[in-house]
């Protein structure tokens, strides 16, 4: 049997319900050839029922889709991202944390599209939720990349990437995946704008002790990578990055008013 193509990685702690609508939402997927997704699930030892989530869909008629799965403690999100993409066989990767749900469709030209771009990273958009309400479009030019973060679970990294270039440095609890893809670009990856809509990403856990721990991380990355930091322009950045997804859906929605108009 020839290797799966495409393989999405869900990461999960102590998120069952956010757990549940993530693996629904990638298992019902729509557009993909038989047998070319392999999909694997890294719960880092919940104790909230997410395990019993798992073995919902494997008794319910999904154990030939959920191709992998594990739950034991890790040291994060970026360990547990890296446990994965260790797991995966696919020759190109997404991520996906648990509470993120997959636009029904979204993954069905992605192996088309790499098997004639397979040195690049295929990046899309994803709508900005919060509290289960949507807030805007994020979508980033990979240009922006020493700016900011383009949107990355809707982001899929072809695997001999994170094999040449490494994978996320664990000692980021925030912003390891700004750093990774940071590197990428400054190695001179190259990436290639998909321009759909993939995953309805959910906000719903940043909090102000968040937004402080990325202020303070991205000054780091930053320097890490050879950028100008300060604090002024870290708070930029977290701006950018949080609240800019808002402020584009009421420019987009003026725009519309005035067109019908």
């Amino acid at each position: 049997m020839n290797k799966p193509m495409l393989s999405i990685v869900t990461i999960n702690y102590n998120n069952k319900d956010g757990l549940d609508k993530t693996i629904k939402s990638v298992l019902e997927q729509r557009g993909l050839p038989a047998g070319s997704l392999e999909y694997i699930i890294v719960d880092g030892g919940s104790t909230d029922g997410s395990v019993d989530v798992i073995k919902k869909y494997l008794a319910g008629g999904y154990s030939h889709k959920i191709s992998k799965w594990v739950s034991e403690k890790d040291s994060g999100i970026y360990n547990a991202f890296n446990k994965g993409i260790g797991m995966a066989e696919g020759d190109i990767i997404g991520l996906l944390n648990s509470g993120d749900t997959v636009i029904d469709g979204a993954y069905d030209n992605i192996l088309e599209i790499h098997k004639t771009r397979p040195d690049s990273i295929l990046y899309g958009v994803e709508n900005f939720c919060r509290d289960g309400k949507f807030v805007g479009i994020f979508g980033p030019c990979a240009d922006e990349l020493p700016i900011r973060m383009i949107a990355h679970s809707a982001s899929f990294v072809p695997r001999k990437i994170y094999e040449k270039y490494g994978l996320y440095d664990e000692s980021f609890k925030s912003s390891g995946d700004w750093d990774l893809f940071l590197t990428f670009y400054q190695a001179g990856v190259s990436f290639y704008y998909i321009n759909k809509i993939v995953v309805d990403f959910d906000a719903c856990g940043i909090s102000n002790s968040n937004l402080k721990l990325v202020e303070e991380e991205n000054i780091r990355l930053l320097e890490k990578h050879g950028i100008k930091a300060n604090k002024s322009n870290a708070f930029v950045k977290r701006v950018l990055h949080f609240l800019l997804p808002g402020f584009c859906f009421f420019i987009f929605r003026k725009l519309s008013k005035l067109i019908r108009s």
